[in-house]
């Protein structure tokens, strides 16, 4: 994954789904590891291109915004039999 990427998410308030992307959004194909958090990869090179969480504000209710964790996955974190399911 290139360093230099920008971050981009967006909050569909009425649907309470976060969006974020590493770097433009781009097509991908998406894996569930825990319910309601979609890792997006990219088949062809193998990246983790970003993430989808379900239920962002349910699941974040009654927590102060500075305490939220967001769960980043770097690449070599996934587990092979996630990568298995986007061969």
């Amino acid at each position: 994954m290139d360093k230099n990427y920008a971050l981009n998410y967006d909050y569909d308030e009425k649907a309470d789904v976060l969006y974020v992307s590493f770097g433009e959004p781009r097509e991908a194909e998406c894996v569930e590891p825990e319910e309601g958090i979609l890792l997006r990869i990219d088949i062809e090179t193998k990246e983790l291109i970003g993430y989808t969480i379900v239920h962002f504000r349910t699941r974040y209710a009654g927590e102060s915004p500075a305490k939220i964790k967001i769960p980043l996955v770097p690449p070599e974190a996934i587990p092979e039999d996630i990568w298995e399911l986007v061969k």
